[in-house]
């Protein structure tokens, strides 16, 4: 066992209070039989059964099953069908297996249009077919151990049940400067362990004949971009319709539906468009360090516009006002398999509100950054070539000043990357660095950040669906870099809310970071581009 996991056992041996915290919302499945008795398991989890595998569900994640034509599906985590308001899992299940039934398009369409978070299998003997939701932020990780099939959330838990030897390399960039100055999240595909392989959002991973296969399941048409003022209008009306189904979804799911509010773009358009449920949500913010304040103050005055009553959580600076404070900060490292940056007042957050918040979910903001160009914005004057390399992927993953060992490792991951998922130029013609955005940033950095707040309680994101970041895609890219299909989509929702002046300008996008971002980029690529050029025609 790694030196991770024996400290974390040592106490959970001891003390059952938080045994169901360690990989809580987490999943395992495989052909395997490991001990249930013991950690990390203790008897707790659920099995389920699918085709001739069994899933291993922690006693906090939700889990549906389905048979009809001979085939088994299942789905982890939560799910609801924009288009038709079904927010019952199994019934979205049985519907997926009719369409599976009439063909994979016709399946694709029916996924395309479930919102939530989730990981859902169709499975026919041995064969298993796999695919997340729209950003992939209930993770996938997938691999052989001695000869078993293995899928998890977290490749911690596949490296604790089955006692794998933590990868050298893996751990050798984790632990260079650069890698926690950056974003903190593994580059390509890459997992802590040799036998896991991350699954990328809008992949497919299937199953057969003693081997993996992956197939890109979106874009499959080419890219329509809208031009005419007529055609922005509909697409507004479009995206409208189908957020706000996804928000009514969440309040006829949930009990008690905790909105998280900011002076954002992303939030504050969430926030527009609940305006038919105020009264049936908890507007709430938190300030866990001095800089929150600035949010928690716009969002109280936004609240306060519309007369919604908006709640703050003041997180203890101090940890000593934390009960078992360094235990839970293991437990929750642990959970993201050491391989995301979590800030201490981060921490604190998680843990404090874990015991003081009593929402059923909490409606977040996230995906919706993939509709706002970010890879083109975040730079001073600097044109981002249309053809990334795997330098540029890696630019955007960690901060690798003077560090030449964790760039080459870094790019050849993500060269081997690129070429397993197609991401070698425009797909179909959507612009490649948004494509990048999506599967790469979100898929794994905000995917893994997803897995140490989920930490707290059950989170849904009414932006996390494949038509709706189809339909903000369609903007140009100049409306896109001024936030304009937000802001058209915040005027839409609430006029009211969209006239306040009390935004909180990103950070992401201040002077000095900004100026920080251009001034690596130039080092990074200036470096070593003609190296760079030789790899990708090796690979090819």
């Amino acid at each position: 066992m790694d030196r991770y996991a024996q400290q974390i056992r040592d106490y959970l041996d001891r003390e059952t209070k938080y045994r169901t915290s360690l990989f809580c919302r987490g999943f395992i499945i495989t052909d395997a039989k490991p001990d249930y008795t013991n950690y990390p398991f203790y008897g707790l989890w659920k099995q389920t059964k699918i085709g001739e595998y069994t899933a291993w569900v922690n006693p906090e994640t939700n889990v549906y099953t389905c048979k009809k034509y001979g085939r088994s599906a299942m789905l982890i985590g939560h799910g609801y069908d924009s288009e038709t308001g079904e927010i019952n899992e199994n019934r979205i299940l049985e519907h997926i297996l009719d369409a599976d039934n009439s063909g994979d398009e016709d399946r694709y369409k029916a996924i395309d249009a479930i919102t939530g978070v989730f990981v859902l299998l169709i499975s026919e003997g041995k064969r298993i077919w796999a695919i997340q939701d729209c950003g992939g932020q209930k993770m996938l990780y997938y691999g052989l151990v001695d000869g078993s099939v293995v899928l998890t959330s977290m490749p911690q838990l596949a490296g604790d049940v089955f006692d794998l030897k933590r990868d050298e390399d893996v751990e050798r960039l984790i632990n260079t400067k650069g890698y926690f100055r950056g974003s903190g999240f593994l580059p390509g595909s890459l997992s802590p362990y040799k036998e896991l392989t991350r699954l990328s959002a809008n992949m497919s991973l299937d199953y057969q004949d003693g081997a993996f296969h992956i197939t890109r399941v979106f874009p499959r048409t080419v890219r329509k971009e809208c031009k005419s003022e007529e055609e922005k209008k509909k697409l507004i009306e479009d995206i409208y319709r189908i957020f706000t189904a996804n928000i009514s979804a969440t309040v006829k799911k949930w009990s008690k539906v905790g909105l998280s509010l900011t002076g954002g773009v992303d939030s504050r358009a969430t926030f527009a468009c609940a305006k038919e449920h105020y009264q049936e949500l908890c507007c709430y913010s938190y300030q866990s360090k001095t800089s929150e304040m600035f949010d928690a103050d716009a969002a109280k005055e936004i609240c306060r516009a519309v007369d919604v009553k908006h709640r703050l959580y003041t997180i203890p600076e101090d940890t000593a006002q934390i009960p078992d404070y360094e235990v839970l900060k293991a437990i929750i490292e642990h959970n993201t398999s050491h391989m995301c940056k979590i800030l201490p007042n981060e921490l604190r957050k998680f843990i404090w509100l874990r015991e003081h918040n009593d929402f059923d979910v909490e409606l977040k903001s996230d995906i919706s950054e993939i509709g706002r160009a970010y890879y083109t914005r975040k730079y001073y004057k600097i044109n981002i070539p249309r053809t990334l390399l795997p330098r540029h992927l890696t630019i955007g993953q960690g901060r690798y000043f003077f560090e030449p060992w964790a760039f080459k490792y870094a790019d050849q991951a993500y060269a081997s990357y690129m070429k397993e998922t197609g991401l070698t130029g425009d797909v179909f013609e959507y612009p490649m660095h948004d494509i990048a955005y999506w599967e790469v940033r979100m898929s794994s950095w905000a995917a893994t950040a997803l897995t140490a707040q989920e930490f707290i309680h059950e989170i849904t994101i009414p932006y996390n669906n494949r038509k709706l970041m189809d339909l903000f895609l369609s903007f140009p890219e100049k409306d896109r870099l001024q936030d304009l299909p937000h802001k058209w989509l915040t005027e839409r929702g609430n006029p009211v809310v969209a006239g306040l002046d009390c935004s909180v300008k990103d950070s992401y996008f201040g002077k000095r970071r900004m100026l920080i971002e251009t001034i690596y980029y130039l080092y990074a690529t200036r470096l070593n581009t003609i190296r760079q050029k030789k790899l990708v025609a090796k690979q090819e």
